[in-house]
């Protein structure tokens, strides 16, 4: 254009370095011209093995992360890897170890549906990402038990009752009945 600037995209580059030069020539033939380097890389990729999606844990229970990275210019050793949690924050960074592993463990997880990404960077700045998301689980308060009749006697029905249990997570509760008869557990259940 008149100004001399000159502007075009190309989407072609393989992975590797390239050298881009520009040559102008003038109306009498003088040549002038420019050369950079330009680097192209391929991303890393990223997959959480463990937890699964949708799986659910309670509030302190160890709970192993572990992913697997990988990348076709970098060692993946030297890839660096961060697990993060849309309750928590950042959960853990390092690089992943000479089989591409990320893994880590963790018994601190507030209670919630966690969305838990995985991010991995290479040396080129490139960043891959994989999401699960799982529940930690709160239990139930413990509930109020009544037995009546009170007193009762070796020939009288026990009518057992639960109530009053609450649970942070919003879920309903229901109650299970096991008997025991000396500490032994009877076929009475409901």
């Amino acid at each position: 254009n008149s100004a001399g600037n000159l502007s075009f995209s190309y989407s072609g580059f393989s992975s590797n370095t390239h050298v881009i030069t520009l040559q102008v020539t003038d109306e009498v033939g003088a040549i002038c011209q420019d050369t950079r380097f330009l680097h192209v890389g391929e991303p890393p990729s990223a997959t959480i093995d463990s937890p699964s999606n949708s799986d659910i844990y309670d509030v302190g229970e160890l709970v192993v992360f572990q992913g697997t990275v990988s990348d076709g210019e970098d060692a993946v050793n030297t890839l660096q890897t961060t697990w993060t949690s849309n309750v928590d924050g950042e959960l853990y960074s390092g690089v992943a170890n000479s089989s591409g592993i990320s893994q880590f463990p963790s018994s601190t997880l507030s209670a919630g549906v966690h969305s838990i990404t995985m991010s991995v960077v290479d040396s080129d700045g490139l960043i891959a990402e994989d999401l699960i998301n799982f529940r930690v689980n709160t239990p139930p308060t413990q509930p109020t038990v009544t037995l009546s009749p009170d007193p009762s006697y070796s020939n009288i029905a026990l009518t057992a009752t639960a109530s009053g249990s609450t649970d942070a997570d919003g879920q309903n509760i229901s109650y299970a009945y096991e008997w025991y008869e000396n500490s032994v557990l009877t076929t009475y259940t409901s």
